[in-house]
């Protein structure tokens, strides 16, 4: 067999996984985790989806890919719309077209009975109330045939309405010469806003659609046709989180809507429009505005409560022409939506599949992750839509005082696909199905403009055009993927911003000419996932048969590293394997080649990483000793193993930064069901030398690797003995103490597999456990235990949770006990409510001297169809002995200002008192981000903390008194997909000229 054949042969067997496993080849383990993000929630109200179809002259122009080439536009789309309104998308679909039933005077309707008296008998009533009125044609636009509603169509109720989608014959013009060519998709979409805001019908349409409830189609139309034309429409809008969208199938060349007075110039939202307005500014006040105002929703809520205060409608458009209608295009950009060209009956197919997975996708939520830039005036969030797993990475700005900009997102661009720098890491050319698998050796090219072995596919997939070879979505060739996990990280000057995506790619993206202008100057695809992104080809990616997929959706570290900046990189759900990169070339001018950028690509199979697992833990750059000598130290990436590996061990990597050997593995613990998280890193002796290495794994034991000497005399201890029951998932926190060494402060909870969301729940804590400089535990028996935590550590308490009033709001509210840390006890304990499963996934953050952390809970708690998916709460506690903090701690009512509205009252007592806790107004709350002011003098401290903790982050350091600076606690949230909060920390004042560190966390 032809090298040439063998290739094909490979691509179909992975596109085809049937056929694959006929073949023999090895394909990817079974995930162990969940196909959807356990931090996503599908909308618990599915979304309204009205379709507005074109039945104009012009959509009767014959389409390419129908049978025989004899279909036109309008059939195709009706063909279409059947097949999808018979897959039973998770939303609630109705259908409104244009007018045609319409009579133009009393002869007209004379000459209709002699052609179709049957027909003309339902419409005398309409025609005769129409008779006596100047415009004697009821307006052709819009008109509601299906009210937006989850048909389940299937037999006969599937047959009515194919027949009445094949009922829809282009509208007749009512004399020759007397409007203009073109169509009234004005009018249409306006009635369309009437009816989403539940407001009478214009120019007497029938107020009843022509199918209610799916009934027989003759009852049906009759039901339409002597429908009431009085009252208002019944908006389908029904609960205030419900989203809402317009889908438009249409040809173009619109009429300017003077042809029949365009009759809603003073209709909100259309007030202030000129006559006639244009489609793009009648779809961007759609979007923008709020249609429905006062009233209840079926939660018994008003739609304008705080928690989705607006109910506004995103337009979508499709269009018979590939290369952009100027109109359509505007409409969707003015709209929150997107266009799409198409000029075959396959492209239309497709395109309607894109659409409907978008906008079903925007009713699931999760939690986005957020990274400030300490070098610009900027924040980075990206975000993703469920169903169309598409993503975005937005940039807002930042003013001086700290405030973000949540109005003005400027999204990270992607180049022509032609001009895309895209590189991977591979096992050699395909030449055959064994170096598929297992070959010698790692070969970084360029993969846009050569052959892989895979030609045209993988480069269509990734950006350059090869003559449609793959019939792709066009949603994958010209977005990003979603970006579910990864968090965006910056250089320490803001110049370069990278973060992972599932499709398939790391992206890094160069600032331009402004702090929110990005474009991507690199796309890499670790070896790993090289061959999965196969499957993203598929047209029925993200099916039951076919489901999300992960790819580089792990957490990122980036530092300066021996002159050079280094990233180094890890899957998470997307695979076992780690990556590293050198920027510095991307930063520049001049040409670079993809083996000045690519460091090392290790997966499970490279020599000495049998051990390496799904990485989920942030890795941590830092110089590592290699000798007794204080000059003996390299640069090193310090890597836990991550989950589910191969004998299921807790492992730590030590791998040489230049070269990816490891320096040495410190496996611990017992293999089988384990792996390690993300690893702590100190300093003790301020050489900026990382001297010890704290990590928990999923056993709940906290492990501590002493780095002393050469690699060979490393060794580890257990220095937290726990229980299975409270797994630990990211990074202890470092805090100094009084006695002359540091506390390790962390939590526990995992929410990873599909059982973490079960109830019933085990309880979850936060410790805090003292550890002496070197390594020495300050009581000098055994390591800490859980069984005997007790006895060991102080225990605090939340001795108070209700709502209360602050200011001007309600607040839900925590205050904790504040014991003094007993005698011979060497740290403290806080445990978590666990009957909605409260828990701590994100490592906690230190800020003069206090500790910050978010909890987490999967499930809402209130019952309401519109509650946030999940929720959480902001803590506020004393690092030293887990208490509270006496005075005001947060900004608890929202104001911005600490003040005494920030302290409360609770139930019971005389005077007003301190808060430890208050509960998330996103739902779900990531990790804690600081974000602090540019206009104070401030100092950026790169790679360790003032505590000695190496993060490889920017670290605020200040010589003015905290209490005087400008900072803000900012989280993201499940709430929505923009959702973003803050909330103003006290810091404590009068610390003279002591300094404090900020650090930059991202939102997760």
């Amino acid at each position: 067999m032809s090298s040439a054949a063998i290739r094909t042969a490979v691509c179909t067997a992975l596109l085809l996984p049937s056929l694959a496993a006929q073949a023999g080849l090895i394909l990817p383990y079974p995930s162990p985790y969940p196909a959807e993000p356990l931090a996503q929630s599908s909308a618990p109200v599915p979304p309204n989806i009205m379709l507005l179809l074109d039945t104009s002259p012009s959509m009767n122009v014959p389409l390419a890919g129908t049978p025989l080439n004899l279909g036109t536009r309008l059939s195709a789309t009706n063909a279409v719309s059947q097949q999808l309104l018979g897959k039973q998308y998770p939303a609630r679909v109705g259908l409104m077209a244009y007018d045609n039933s319409g009579l133009q005077d009393l002869q007209t309707l004379l000459n209709d009975i002699l052609s179709s008296p049957i027909r003309t008998l339902l419409e005398l009533p309409g025609a005769l109330l129409n008779a006596d009125k100047q415009s004697k044609r009821r307006n052709q636009g819009g008109r509601l045939y299906m009210e937006a509603n989850q048909y389940h169509l299937v037999g006969d109720a599937l047959t009515d309405v194919n027949k009445l989608l094949s009922s829809l014959p282009p509208i007749q013009l009512p004399c020759a010469g007397c409007e203009k060519p073109g169509s009234p998709m004005l009018e249409a979409y306006a009635e369309l806003t009437r009816y989403y805001q539940g407001k009478p019908t214009m120019y007497d349409k029938p107020h009843e659609p022509m199918l209610q409830g799916v009934s027989s189609l003759l009852g049906g139309v009759v039901g339409g046709l002597l429908g009431r034309r009085d009252g208002s429409y019944d908006s389908p809008v029904v609960y205030r989180c419900q989203k809402n969208f317009a889908l438009v199938v249409s040809a173009g060349a619109f009429d300017d809507g003077s042809n029949n007075a365009f009759p809603y110039p003073s209709d909100s939202p259309h007030a202030g429009l000129g006559v006639p307005p244009t489609l793009g500014q009648l779809a961007e006040r759609a979007y923008q505005r709020d249609l429905i105002v006062g009233g209840a929703d079926r939660d018994g809520v008003s739609f304008d409560a705080g928690d989705y205060p607006r109910q506004n409608l995103v337009t979508y458009t499709i269009g018979f022409t590939p290369n952009g209608d100027a109109q359509l295009k505007d409409a969707a950009q003015r709209g929150g939506g997107r266009y799409q060209g198409v000029s075959s009956a396959s492209e239309l197919h497709t395109a309607y599949h894109n659409a409907m997975r978008d906008m079903v996708g925007q009713g699931s939520i999760g939690v986005p992750p957020v990274a400030a830039n300490p070098a610009a005036p900027s924040v980075f969030q990206a975000s993703y839509q469920a169903g169309a797993w598409t993503g975005r990475l937005d940039v807002h700005p930042v003013d001086d005082e700290g405030r973000i900009d949540l109005t003005k997102p400027v999204p990270a661009k992607l180049p022509a696909p032609k001009d895309r720098r895209i590189v991977t890491t591979y096992k050699g050319l395909v030449d055959s199905l064994g170096n598929l698998v297992d070959a010698a050796g790692d070969d970084v090219r360029q993969l846009v403009g050569i052959d892989l072995g895979l030609g045209a596919l993988l480069g269509e997939l990734f950006g350059e055009p090869k003559g449609r070879a793959v019939d792709l979505p066009v949603r994958r060739q010209y977005q990003l993927g979603d970006i579910i996990d990864s968090r965006p990280e910056a250089t320490t000057d803001g110049r370069l911003v990278a973060v992972g995506a599932n499709d398939g790619m790391l992206h890094v993206f160069k600032r331009g000419n402004g702090d929110t202008d990005y474009t991507e100057v690199l796309g890499y695809i670790p070896s790993a996932v090289l061959w999965n992104t196969l499957y993203l080809a598929r047209n029925d990616y993200g099916s039951f048969s076919n489901p999300h997929r992960y790819y580089v959706n792990g957490p990122l570290a980036i530092e300066q590293a021996g002159g050079a900046t280094v990233l180094v990189g890890t899957l998470a759900q997307g695979g076992r394997g780690l990556f590293a990169l050198k920027l510095d070339p991307l930063l520049g001018d001049a040409a670079w080649a993809p083996g000045d950028v690519v460091l090392w690509d290790k997966t499970e199979k490279s020599a000495g990483y049998g051990n390496l697992g799904h990485t989920f833990g942030r890795p941590v750059i830092a110089k590592v000793p290699t000798g007794p000598g204080r000059n003996d130290w390299t640069w090193a990436a310090i890597v836990a193993n991550g989950y589910d590996s191969a004998n299921g061990r807790a492992s730590l990597y030590v791998i040489d930064l230049n070269s990816g050997a490891v320096l040495r593995e410190m496996p611990v613990g017992d293999a089988g069901g384990n792996g390690l998280s993300a690893p702590a890193v100190m300093d003790v002796d301020g050489d900026e030398v990382a001297d010890l290495v704290y990590a928990g794994d999923l056993a709940g034991d906290v492990w501590r690797f002493r780095l002393e000497g050469a690699p060979t005399g490393w060794r580890a201890d257990r220095f937290w003995d726990g229980t299975p029951s409270q797994p630990i998932v990211d990074a202890p926190v470092l805090a100094k103490n009084g006695s002359g060494g540091h506390t390790v402060i962390f939590g526990t909870g995992r929410l990873l597999y599909a059982a973490d969301k079960n109830a019933p729940f085990a309880v979850q804590s936060v410790y805090g456990l003292h550890d002496r400089s070197g390594g020495v535990l300050l009581d000098a028996a055994a390591a800490y235990s859980h069984a005997g935590r007790d006895s060991r550590l102080t225990a605090q308490t939340i001795v108070r949770e209700e709502e209360v009033q602050a200011g001007t709001q309600r607040r839900k509210v925590r205050l904790l006990s504040r014991k003094p840390l007993e005698a011979g006890k060497g740290g403290w304990f806080l445990d978590l409510p666990s009957v909605n499963g409260e828990r701590v996934l994100h490592s906690p953050q230190l800020i003069a001297g206090r500790l910050y952390f978010s909890t987490q809970m999967p499930i809402a708690s209130n019952g309401q169809r519109c509650a946030p998916p999940g929720d959480g709460w902001i803590m506020a506690l004393d690092p030293a002995n887990g208490g509270r903090i006496e005075g005001s701690t947060l900004d608890v009512d929202g104001d911005g200002h600490l003040t005494d509205a920030d302290r409360v009252r609770y139930s019971g007592d005389a005077g007003s008192t301190t808060v430890s806790g208050v509960n998330s107004r996103v739902g779900m709350p990531s990790a804690l981000s600081y974000l602090g002011s540019r206009a104070k003098s401030v100092t950026w401290q790169p790679y360790r903390t003032q505590d000695g903790q190496i993060n490889n982050r920017a670290n605020l350091y200040s010589l003015l008194d905290p209490a005087r600076l400008d900072v803000r606690l900012t989280m993201g949230g499940s709430r929505d997909d923009k959702a973003i909060d803050t909330l103003k920390p006290l810091l404590p004042g009068g610390m003279g000229m002591v300094g404090y560190r900020l650090a930059w966390r991202e939102i997760f």
